[in-house]
């Protein structure tokens, strides 16, 4: 039986993201080149983006590697909470994090930031 995959990528995203990570082929995120940098985040770009509902789809990564929400310094969490508050509320509609069973990314913690679609003619469906 063949197993249905469930996925925010694009039939051909997700091909590609799955063939890079069976030739092991992926990137660390940490060592993606940052959009922008703050003293404790950055921004970098999703080489794999959930481009079926978003047409931007960034990730907010720590500087200091971490795994977990709850390994986060105390000055991290006040960035993290200016950031919010000050940049990433007025460049995305959406701030989120997948649970840590349905991390693709497990060893460094990390928030989606994403933009919809203007419209659904922009969709890739």
């Amino acid at each position: 039986m063949t197993k249905l995959v469930v996925t925010l990528r694009t039939a051909e995203s997700e091909h590609e993201y799955r063939v890079a990570r069976e030739k092991k082929l992926l990137k660390p995120i940490a060592d993606e080149t940052p959009i922008i940098s703050f003293n404790y985040w950055r921004i970098v770009d999703n080489r794999y983006p959930y481009d079926v509902a978003f047409a931007k789809h960034h990730l907010l990564i720590p500087i200091r590697k971490f795994a977990e929400h709850s390994d986060m310094n105390l000055e991290e969490l006040c960035e993290l909470n200016e950031l919010h508050s000050n940049y990433i509320a007025y460049e995305y509609h959406m701030m989120f994090e997948n649970m840590p069973g349905a991390r693709s990314i497990k060893d460094l913690y990390h928030i989606h930031l994403a933009r919809y679609y203007n419209n659904r003619t922009e969709m890739s469906l």
